[in-house]
């Protein structure tokens, strides 16, 4: 897995935080998957065999009918994760996922991702936190804060040029 990865990982909400022993495993048992736009990520009535974080990107999720028709099931942006729940199942899923745009996802497979939460339990914690909080904003229509996904900076002066160019070097950091 690369750095850039791995930086990804630290500011993705299932992962922000965690260990870096944890973070460390996580990347060894990880496969990363990079998705054109227009790319199914899984098919409809395909078991979910996988616990999988979007670390660019977007992804839609449709519930398929039995007459082939589809009606939005959930958008899966930055930071989302899917399979955490119906892994467990693992049993084929009238969902198909594609990707809206050029997406990165990084895969676990699903019987690692549980034995990585029994061997750490702050990772174990943070999953079913986060899990827990997508619930509550599903259910109770609550949101917690999150993290910019995009910073816009303008400056209408030389003099505030060179400010504006240490401000995006420290960011690109």
């Amino acid at each position: 897995m690369t750095d850039a990865n791995i930086a990804l990982l630290k500011v993705h909400e299932y992962f922000r935080g965690v260990s870096d022993e944890a973070l460390e495993e996580v990347a060894r048992h990880a496969r990363v998957a990079h998705h054109a736009a227009g790319t199914v990520v899984h098919e409809t009535n395909e078991p979910v065999t996988t616990v999988s974080f979007v670390l660019t990107g977007r992804l839609k999720a449709v519930r398929v009918d039995h007459r082939g028709v589809e009606s939005l099931f959930r958008m899966i942006e930055r930071g989302d994760q899917y399979g955490m729940m119906v892994g467990v199942l693992a049993e084929p899923v009238p969902i198909r996922v594609v990707a809206l745009e050029s997406t990165r996802v990084l895969s676990l497979d699903y019987e690692q991702a549980m034995d990585l939460t029994l061997r750490h339990p702050d990772l174990r914690r943070l999953w079913l936190k986060t899990y827990a909080g997508l619930l509550k904003q599903h259910f109770l229509g609550t949101t917690e804060r999150r993290a910019p996904m995009m910073v816009g900076l303008f400056h209408d002066s030389p003099a505030t040029r060179e400010a504006a160019e240490r401000l995006l070097s420290r960011l690109h950091e």
